[in-house]
């Protein structure tokens, strides 16, 4: 969404609305297009990932797993796990550790098939923001602890990950757990005991104010 001022057109910083008596940030703005309601911005903080993979020989298995969360939470019948992102690679993901396992290993997958592991190709979310939707009632009962941000591409090279709206939802849609506005549970550069480093070295990571590359 754009407004004209000094007659040349501008991505506002923030957009209000009043809500009992009072107005308040709108964190995301939406319009109705070809007859569908769809995100024209978002001011929702990012994660920024950064990091370079040191290995000449594409064929040996690399990665990069940073904690970005760390707290407590139980799966509930008809929880989900969403969360968008855009990644200079397919092989870009988030995870969490439920003690006994990890998501990426847990028989869960995406709105489209696809399993949360970093391994798996998602084409769509490569220079795009992509929205993934993952159903976690096989796993209900688990107990969620900590949170990770993940690249497994195994050619040489920067890797770079930007992700936001990273949520625990239940089953009426409201928020359980929100990975990145939790401040106070965001973790600074720590290796993730569920996978660390393997041929990558960690370059930077932080929460932006806002990512608007739709």
């Amino acid at each position: 969404m754009k407004i004209k001022t000094s007659n040349i057109w501008r991505i506002p910083n923030a957009l209000r609305f009043k809500q009992q008596n009072m107005w308040k940030q709108a964190m995301q703005v939406f319009a109705k297009q070809g007859g569908r309601w769809v995100k024209t911005a978002d001011y929702n903080p990012a994660l920024f990932f950064d990091t370079y993979c040191n290995t000449t020989d594409g064929n040996v298995n690399s990665y990069a797993y940073d904690t970005i969360w760390k707290g407590n939470f139980v799966v509930e019948a008809g929880d989900t796990f969403e969360f968008e992102m855009y990644a200079t690679t397919p092989m870009a993901t988030l995870d969490i550790d439920f003690g006994v396992d990890k998501l990426r290993h847990l028989p869960v997958v995406d709105q489209n098939g696809k399993r949360i592991h970093a391994a798996e190709l998602v084409w769509e979310q490569v220079n795009r923001w992509h929205h993934r939707v993952f159903n976690l009632d096989p796993i209900v009962g688990y107990v969620g602890t900590t949170a990770a941000c993940a690249i497994e591409d195994d050619q040489p090279g920067w890797r770079h990950l930007f992700a936001r709206n990273a949520y625990i939802k239940n089953r009426f849609g409201q928020i359980k757990v929100d990975f990145l506005r939790d401040v106070g549970f965001f973790a600074p550069h720590e290796p993730w005991p569920g996978g660390g480093y393997v041929n990558y070295s960690f370059q930077t990571k932080s929460l932006t104010a806002s990512a608007n590359f739709d």
